[in-house]
């Protein structure tokens, strides 16, 4: 017999929970309640949703424990959804918090939070039974439609939609069924993803959302095509405001994606997020995995629970949601267009002909669905629809549908046959932009006097000579249909968008440095002088990058950067935004093609970087591709290596050390520690030389560092102690430019030199004050090395408890911050921890994961050790032969 009433509770309430279970069963109602009813081998989350699913009533043991409980709160958004009745069993005074209350407000409660319990037990089971027979059951009260919509920030596609029938059936399935929390549609550009997504969005807008309480769309390209410029911080701050959330600035960007989670996954809530490639990780080792931490939280947590559904699309399937893959995380990849598919699709836009002829040139373009689309199109206006004609576009295609080749082929047929006329102008301005251009934007472009080779057909035309220009393009498809939810943008197709502004760049370079002279002043214009949001702050990124690319480079630092985007030397952005992506998005165009290391040069009067603003970026550089890339960064050494001479001929000792630790970390962590200990003897003659507090512990921790990895124990513990004397004599001056806290490092290798010689109770004494001092600190990067290395100290203690411990405190808050480096380490000493302990499949699994993860770093240093680690493992699974390659390997690279 199934279950038929769940009991919610707080594991903090469980006796009274059982109490309740207790009575409920002695009256002859099958009860379910976690623990006791989650099968062996079955995960919390899963073992939860089942049981309700087998159930009619919920009751809610309700306390301010249950309150704190996202179990509780995930437990009732289920429910209702589910149509479950509800009891809220009230055993405090207390009042629900605002994401119970949501679904409390409207029932009817049951007190029993005056004693004794027992006399309360007899009304509940009364109410249950009647429930249970179907007197009163509470149904969830339905909408008409959702609450809030948003969709106006998706990509506007056409409407027609040819041989996707079960894809469609396949999105359909996914959103009746409760079970499914996440779906993925990933297929290359132009196959038709967006379109996909589009029109089922309207069927079942049309049947009024299908129970859907909230609605919001968003698409990553509307901040760019490139992974160079796209960041989730502009998403994230327009979502929980749109959700709801009191503060969006507040919490690192791991807890905005967990707070937005919560915000959307509580009710029924449909979340479109279009074009997710971006931001993932190109094809290599991390290939998939989203680059941002609040985009990781965000769909990690609403795979593992989600009352609605939240749809994605994309060229890459998202890597870090592959555990919940064919269980709640269902993924579907677009195939091309069949030929009957492609046949119909270029029928519908007017293309004559036979049949056969038709399906040859579906195949031809192998069904990629935007290249026939403008094959159709292009066709239909230039040759009145003969497919006979398409050999004039087809030439000598190359095969590589993936980059959109076919429809970059037809772009070049329309644009021998629209001329150098106004259409093409118009392609080339919507070019200029990685979004929707608004109306002002593009009145910024057109206003007199004209853009010489671009805009002279386009002065002072009438509205009608506009709307009819605009009227061709979106008839050959080059121009997406106008959006009801965004009148006055235009906006096209990313390949579109992509292969006419590289074409302006390329082609008129005047024209293109006065387009972007003219968008860089409407954009330093539109944003608050010192905005103190990320929306607020976006226009300013827009300038920054539009003034480079006019060759502004001094003016866009000192007027927009420096003071507007930093906010002077208190680096509001990183800081108090979290915005580093967006600040590397910028920083990167000062530097030629992109290549970091090379700044920028130009002859414009007044505009070139003094050695004081080279100096200045190279060194935002070096800080912000370190906290991203990691400390074996080479993009972050070149900048470092750069720096140097400029400190020295500037005088500036203080960004000399920072700039020659920079070096040390990438020699220390990707080269021989010969040249390590050379770089690390010349920041301690530095530090002697100007007899600076920071300077001689940053000094001290070089040398401390690298003697240490030589085994030269005496003389790093005799380094890491003068450091960290120094330090508490006090007024030592932390700087923003200091990637890792020197003295951290210090008292770390002070209590790893301790322990080799025996002084064990020295040596935890210092470990845990370098954990205190980084929490002090609130440096984040220099807890997790603290982290890092107690579970390394435990590790050679054999203390699999203690490894364990300080390895999941590791994965926690690298997983928050988005710290890869220290994360793969976490993952090998977790790994390590649970083979220690008998489970060696699993950590196996762990170390191996965290070994691949620490070969994508590009650091070599640590790999000998975690090799061993593995080998360790695997000798303890019986699998001598892979023990003997982890240590002949680690042996290879020590060497």
């Amino acid at each position: 017999m199934p279950s038929m009433v769940f009991i919610s509770h707080s594991s903090k309430d469980r006796p009274t929970a059982d109490a309740i279970c207790a009575h409920l069963e002695s009256a002859g109602i099958k009860c379910w309640i976690a623990p006791r009813d989650i099968e062996p081998g079955t995960s919390w989350t899963q073992g939860i949703m089942q049981g309700l699913e087998a159930c009619r009533v919920l009751v809610l043991v309700f306390s301010e424990q249950a309150n704190d409980s996202d179990h509780v709160q995930s437990e009732v958004a289920k429910a209702f959804s589910s149509g479950l009745a509800v009891i809220p069993f009230r055993i405090k005074e207390v009042f629900p918090n605002q994401g119970l209350s949501y679904f409390l407000d409207t029932v009817q409660w049951l007190d029993a939070s005056t004693p004794p319990l027992q006399r309360h037990l007899g009304t509940l089971s009364e109410q249950v039974k009647k429930l249970l027979v179907g007197e009163t059951i509470r149904t969830p009260s339905k909408r008409v439609g959702p609450g809030k919509i948003s969709v106006a920030r998706l990509p506007v596609t056409g409407s027609d939609v040819f041989g996707r029938e079960e894809d469609i059936a396949f999105l359909n399935d996914a959103w009746a069924n409760q079970n499914v929390n996440v779906v993925s549609i990933v297929a290359w550009a132009g196959v038709g993803k967006s379109t996909l997504v589009n029109h089922w969005l309207r069927g079942i807008a049309a049947d009024n959302y299908r129970s859907a309480e909230l609605v919001f769309g968003w698409s990553f390209y509307r901040q760019g095509t490139r992974a160079d410029t796209s960041s989730a911080d502009e998403f994230l701050d327009v979502a929980l405001s749109w959700f709801g959330d009191s503060d969006p600035r507040v919490g690192t960007a791991w807890e905005k994606g967990e707070r937005l989670a919560k915000l959307v996954a509580h009710r029924r809530t449909l979340l479109i997020l279009d074009g997710l490639e971006p931001l993932q990780n190109p094809p290599g080792p991390q290939e998939g995995r989203l680059r941002e931490p609040s985009l990781q939280a965000l769909l990690r947590e609403l795979a593992a629970f989600n009352a609605g559904l939240c749809v994605i699309t994309t060229r890459t399937p998202v890597a870090d949601i592959a555990d919940h893959e064919r269980a709640s995380a269902l993924r579907r990849d677009l195939d091309q267009l069949s030929s009957d598919a492609g046949t119909k699709l270029l029928q519908s836009l007017g293309v004559k002909g036979d049949e056969a002829e038709l399906r040859r040139a579906s195949e031809e373009f192998h069904g990629h669905c935007l290249g026939l689309t403008l094959l159709g199109s292009y066709l239909s206006d230039a040759y009145n629809g003969d497919i006979r004609c398409r050999s004039e576009v087809l030439g000598h295609l190359a095969h590589d549908v993936r980059q959109g080749v076919h429809a970059r082929k037809v772009m070049d047929s329309y644009q021998t046959w629209f001329g150098e006329g106004p259409e093409l102008a118009v392609l080339r301005m919507l070019g200029l932009f990685d979004r929707p251009a608004e109306e002002k934007a593009i009145a910024a472009l057109l206003k007199p006097p004209s853009i010489p080779g671009l805009t002279e057909s386009l002065t002072n035309l009438s509205p009608t000579e506009w709307r009819t220009i605009l009227a061709r393009l979106r008839r050959a498809r080059l121009l997406a249909g106008e959006d009801p939810h965004n009148t006055g943008y235009l906006d096209t197709h990313p390949l579109v968008r992509e292969y006419y502004g590289e074409q302006l760049r390329r082609q008129q370079p005047e024209a293109w440095k006065e387009c972007n002279w003219r968008l860089y002043h409407y954009y330093r214009m539109l944003a608050p002088q010192l905005p103190n949001s990320f929306r607020e702050m976006e226009p300013l990124f827009s300038a920054v990058i539009c003034g480079c690319n006019a060759r502004l480079f001094r003016e866009v630092l000192h007027e927009v950067y420096i003071p507007r985007i930093q906010q002077g030397n208190t680096c509001f952005t990183a800081n108090v935004l979290g915005a580093t992506g967006p600040l590397l998005s910028a920083l990167v165009h000062f530097f030629e093609h992109g290549r970091w290391g090379s700044l920028v040069e130009t002859a414009i009067e007044g505009q070139s970087l003094t050695a004081e603003d080279k100096l200045f970026i190279l060194m935002q550089a070096g800080l912000y591709l370190t906290a991203t890339l990691g400390m074996g960064a080479p993009e972050a050494e070149i900048c470092y290596q750069r720096a140097e001479p400029l400190c020295h001929s500037l005088t500036e000792p203080r960004l000399l050390s920072v700039a020659m630790t920079g070096e040390f970390r990438y020699t220390l962590m990707r080269d021989k520690l010969s040249r390590a200990i050379q770089i690390a003897e010349r920041l301690y003659s530095l530090a002697q030389e100007h007899n600076e507090s920071a300077l001689l512990i940053g000094g001290c921790h070089a040398l401390a560092c690298t003697l240490f990895f030589l085994g030269e124990f005496e003389s790093a513990r005799q380094y890491a102690r003068r450091g960290v004397q120094i330090w508490r004599l006090g007024g030592v001056q932390s700087y923003a430019e200091d990637y890792l806290k020197p003295v951290v490092n210090c008292l770390i290798y002070g209590a790893m030199s301790e322990w080799h010689f025996g002084a064990i109770a020295s040596c935890h004494a210092l470990m845990d004050e370098a954990i205190s001092i980084a929490k002090e600190l609130k440096d984040m990067n220099s807890l997790a090395l603290a982290l890092s290395w107690a579970a390394v100290l435990a590790y050679f203690e054999r203390d699999p408890a203690e490894v364990d411990r300080f390895a999941s405190k590791l994965i926690e808050l690298c997983t928050r911050h988005n710290f890869l480096y220290w994360l793969a380490n976490g993952q090998i000493y977790r790994g390590w921890a649970r083979s220690a302990c008998g489970d060696t499949a699993t950590g196996i699994s762990w170390i191996e994961q965290g070994i691949a993860d620490h070969r994508a770093t590009g650091t070599v240093l640590a790999l000998p050790g975690h090799l061993a680690r593995k080998a360790e493992a695997s000798y303890l699974a019986d699998r001598t032969p892979e023990a003997l390659e982890a240590i002949n390997e680690a042996e290879a690279i020590a060497q």
